[in-house]
């Protein structure tokens, strides 16, 4: 075989060599990427059968419960010395000089607000099942249910940002007018806000006739120092700015993680959003006062599974956003950017053990 002919021979095997070692590569990285998802997997089934395991346990101590109860009152009914003459009970004045009974009360203060039926279909429906109620003393008792309300509503409202951690959202509703608009119509789309007490768990809710504005929260957020999750909705856009300089915003994961998990037929989104999964996943490994797991603890496990598979989301982030000959209105890329802009709050999320 000639000189350049044997040259030519080896180029031809180095170039298939160097193909069947970057396929091989590519099969490595492939199945480390499946290895790591069975494993994410069966930390998931784990994680579910221990759940499973510790909701048994308790539905089994509550139903013992309740049987030594039963059992108890069986013993006490049947006990001579245990039965006690009938007496004609006090009749309860939960509000002044009423002489209607707390439940009944919070059953007309039900069917007026929760269920918003109108006072006088209220007092039928009373009388219809044979209680004469008259209309001017049901409304005196509402009127007098709306003043407890309302200074419970408002003790809520101070309870809440006394909180050093809230989340808080928004969402819309139809509700009806009382005036239809020029337009004809007798409905509009309005919104309500919640904030939820971390701590406490104590949860808020405000409307200020279905604005969505900023001024909404400023108004009922004055007071709070502490961090404040949300998403990124532009009417949270003044904290840590101002009068709201005591306030750390905290991003809301889940509602970055949707943005992915929306964009079902591609395999890159599903793939991130499985990686934001993880962090929840490995968030519900440990929980504090559970088999001597302390807050310190926590705070040290969080910094460091967080760090790792931040990372890892990023680099992906950043392939996606490198990508060449993209059209602006990509699914994917808009899920990244909207991701990216909040990319230096998200490490403190994990800043602290709650």
């Amino acid at each position: 075989m000639k000189k350049n002919e044997l040259i030519e021979f080896l180029q031809c095997q180095n170039e298939f060599l160097q193909g069947r070692l970057n396929e091989a590569l590519a099969s490595v990285n492939s199945l480390t990427l499946a290895n790591e998802k069975l494993v994410a997997t069966v930390d998931e089934l784990r994680n579910q059968i221990a759940s499973l395991e510790d909701v048994i346990k308790c539905k089994g101590a509550e139903l013992r419960k309740e049987k030594a109860a039963r059992q108890a009152v069986q013993r006490l009914q049947g006990s001579p010395s245990e039965r006690q003459a009938k007496t004609v009970p006090t009749p309860a004045t939960p509000l002044l000089n009423s002489q209607y009974t707390s439940s009944f009360i919070s059953g007309l203060a039900e069917l007026r607000y929760l269920h918003c039926m109108p006072l006088e279909n209220a007092v039928e429906y009373f009388r219809a099942h044979g209680f004469d109620l008259d209309k001017g003393t049901a409304h005196k008792l509402v009127s007098k249910v709306k003043v407890q309300l309302e200074n419970m509503y408002k003790a809520l409202a101070k309870a809440i940002v006394e909180e050093n951690y809230i989340c808080g959202d928004e969402t819309y509703q139809k509700v009806r007018l009382k005036v239809a608009t020029k337009s004809g119509k007798n409905i509009k789309k309005g919104y309500i806000w919640v904030f939820v007490g971390m701590t406490t768990g104590l949860v808020y809710f405000f409307y200020d006739d279905g604005s969505r504005s900023a001024e909404v929260f400023q108004q009922h957020i004055k007071g709070f120092n502490g961090a404040f999750q949300c998403d990124y909705y532009s009417g949270y856009r003044h904290i840590g700015i101002g009068e709201m300089g005591g306030i750390k915003r905290l991003p809301c994961l889940q509602h970055i993680k949707r943005k992915f998990l929306n964009i079902k037929d591609n395999p890159q989104a599903q793939e991130i959003a499985k990686l934001f999964g993880l962090l929840y996943h490995f968030e519900y490994k440990h929980r504090i006062g559970k088999e001597g797991w302390t807050a310190e603890k926590h705070i040290g496990w969080r910094q460091r599974y967080s760090k790792v598979m931040l990372e890892k989301i990023h680099m992906r982030l950043i392939a996606v956003k490198a990508r060449i000959g993209v059209p602006p209105d990509d699914p994917l890329l808009a899920a990244t950017e909207h991701a990216l802009r909040q990319w230096d709050e998200i490490p403190h999320i994990f800043a602290s053990p709650t």
